[in-house]
C-alpha cells in the first residue's frame, strides 16, 4: 500500500494481534496513510480496545490514502452492518 499497489486494507475479524499490527501501523502513518476503525475513530492500543488474553484489536482496521478511505469507508460499514 505505502509503495502505491493498493488504496485501502480493511480487516474486520477481530483476531489480529498486536504484533502484527504495530510495525505496519506505524510505516502507514510515517507514510501519511489513514489509519482509523468503520467509524473514522483513530485506532486504539489502550485495554479497552485489546483482548487480555490474545492480545487481539477489538476495533475493525481500516488503512489507506485518505482519498479511499473517504470514500469508501461509509459503504464499508453499511456493509458489515447489514452481514
Amino acid at each position: 500500500m505505502i509503495r502505491g499497489h493498493a488504496g485501502l486494507y480493511v480487516y474486520l475479524n477481530g483476531r489480529v494481534k498486536l504484533w502484527d499490527t504495530v510495525g505496519p501501523l506505524a510505516l502507514a502513518q510515517a507514510a501519511g496513510l489513514v489509519c482509523c476503525d468503520l467509524e473514522g475513530n483513530p485506532l486504539k492500543f489502550t485495554p479497552d480496545s485489546i483482548d487480555a488474553k490474545t492480545l487481539a484489536h477489538h476495533q475493525p482496521i481500516v488503512v489507506g490514502w485518505s482519498h479511499y478511505v473517504e470514500k469508501l469507508r461509509s459503504r464499508l460499514q453499511e456493509a458489515v452492518l447489514l452481514t
